[in-house]
């Protein structure tokens, strides 16, 4: 676990976001407009998120989705208090083998 000593500030944080954001476009070799269209996002709306941070969260989401990348928004709120997110995950650590030890009794050999 890393944990950062340096404290962002929102607009500082949301300018970050902007900046991940043209950077995983770029990587994906998408151009404003590709990604605009695939989101449903004006390419003016994409253009300022990227350079300012600024953008809805409705926006925000969009662009998550049409690059894959909604499980970091789905996850922003969330307390880490280790409890499952789905049914699918509680029964999942429901099915769990129970952990068996050796008695420490020794056979004797034959």
């Amino acid at each position: 676990m890393v944990i950062s000593i340096k404290k962002l500030s929102p607009t500082d944080l949301a300018r970050e976001m902007g900046a991940a954001l043209m950077a995983l476009r770029l990587q994906r070799n998408l151009t404003r407009e590709q990604l605009g269209h695939q989101a449903g996002v004006p390419v003016s709306t994409l253009r300022r998120f990227e350079t300012t941070g600024l953008a809805p969260v409705l926006t925000v989401a969009r662009l998550a989705v049409a690059l894959g990348c909604e499980d970091g928004l789905r996850g922003l709120f969330r307390g880490e208090d280790g409890l499952p997110e789905t049914l699918d995950d509680l029964l999942d650590a429901e099915a769990k083998p129970v952990r068996q030890r050796a008695s420490g009794r020794r056979r004797a050999s034959s």
